[in-house]
């Protein structure tokens, strides 16, 4: 993949609001299950989304302004994510989500490629406004899927990312997508 301010998720869903998911056909992990049922059973676990808004409502609370509030951050519960398959000699190979891209920032005039240091929350607003996007976490604070890196204000600015092949499993190969909510008491 080339690097780009991508929104849409690495991992997301065929279906998402009782249709065909919007953003299917940009998912590099596509699941057979919806946003909705993942969001379901994070709440089952007792994760908590806490500031959650439709997109056209994020639209409208997008970028980092002087008045920037911490409602201007979708919020709730911290999740960790993990990707994991068989390997070819019949053991299971595991991959932090964050391992799959890597970043590009600006340092002065020079641009540098880094880790890719994302800070997932689970804020539910796909599955709560039927989005419609099948997004179940995406590289930046978007309302389309159900969880976001919250580390920037909605929608912008985007993190510089790109897929980094050299730790996926080969392409055709079935994946599970592993989510670790971190519950906490608010």
């Amino acid at each position: 993949m080339r690097w780009g301010q991508r929104p849409q998720a690495f991992a997301g869903c065929r279906s998402a609001a009782g249709r065909n998911a919007k953003y299917a056909g940009f998912f590099v992990f596509l699941s057979d299950t919806s946003p909705e049922q993942v969001y379901e059973g994070l709440i089952q676990l007792g994760a908590k989304p806490r500031v959650h808004y439709s997109i056209a409502e994020g639209l409208a609370r997008s970028g980092l302004k002087t008045d920037t509030k911490p409602d201007d951050y979708l919020q709730g519960d911290p999740v960790m994510l993990s990707v994991f398959w068989r390997h070819s000699n019949g053991g299971w190979k595991e991959r932090p989500y964050q391992d799959f891209a890597e970043a590009k920032v600006m340092v002065g005039e020079s641009e540098v490629i880094k880790p890719w240091t994302p800070h997932y929350v689970f804020h539910g607003s796909g599955a709560i406004h039927s989005s419609g996007t099948g997004c179940l976490a995406c590289p930046c604070d978007c309302a389309g899927g159900i969880i976001a890196d919250n580390r920037y204000p909605l929608f912008n600015p985007k993190p510089v990312v790109r897929f980094n092949w050299k730790h996926a499993p080969p392409v055709g190969t079935t994946v599970y997508i592993r989510i670790r909510p971190s519950l906490t008491k608010q």
